[in-house]
């Protein structure tokens, strides 16, 4: 059962957070930047998804975080391994929507 006093995730409010910078320590031979599925689709003003997730995107400076976490790992001589998102032959032709 579902307590109704609580709101559910997809009702809850924003939060605003005040971002603070922060000093980590890191063992370069065991520290590496790991960008998951990073998709124009999703980054790029003109991707064909931008309708649907674009004001999140520049609300949250999504691209600007992504380009200060490279360059912060090229200046620290992190590792960077970016995993992109790949459509196999049998993914019903690379469709988003899988039809």
């Amino acid at each position: 059962m579902v307590d109704s006093t609580i709101s559910p995730w997809w009702t809850a409010q924003r939060v605003q957070l005040k971002p603070r910078r922060r000093v980590i320590d890191t063992n370069r031979n065991a520290t590496a930047l790991v960008i998951t599925d990073p998709q124009n689709d999703f980054l790029s003003p003109s991707g064909v998804t931008r309708g649907l997730v674009g004001e999140s995107v520049q609300e949250n400076r999504t691209v600007e975080h992504i380009e200060a976490l490279l360059k912060a790992a090229k200046q620290s001589g992190c590792e960077v391994f970016v995993s992109p998102h790949y459509y196999y032959p049998t993914d019903c032709g690379g469709s988003a929507s899988g039809h």
